[in-house]
């Protein structure tokens, strides 16, 4: 069964990037909003808004997804 908050009309809305790091489990993108949510560990989320599939692209086509993702928190500031 699908989660309807992650799908509309058969297709995803939120996508998950696996991030390789103690601080981070994870990344998800929300393609309808254009937000990237990161979710700590510890339980913490932070939200960025603006965020375009581009960016998003960038992020899961990377080698090295924390490190980019460091850089665009940075420049996200």
């Amino acid at each position: 069964m699908k989660d309807n908050s992650l799908y509309k009309e058969g297709k995803p809305l939120s996508f998950i990037i696996p991030i390789c790091s103690k601080q981070i489990s994870y990344l998800l993108y929300n393609d309808s909003t254009h937000e990237l949510h990161a979710q700590y560990h510890n339980g913490e989320i932070k939200s960025f808004t603006s965020v375009t599939k581009d960016i998003y692209d960038s992020l899961v086509q990377s080698e090295n997804r924390y490190d980019d993702f460091i850089q665009f928190m940075v420049s996200a500031k």
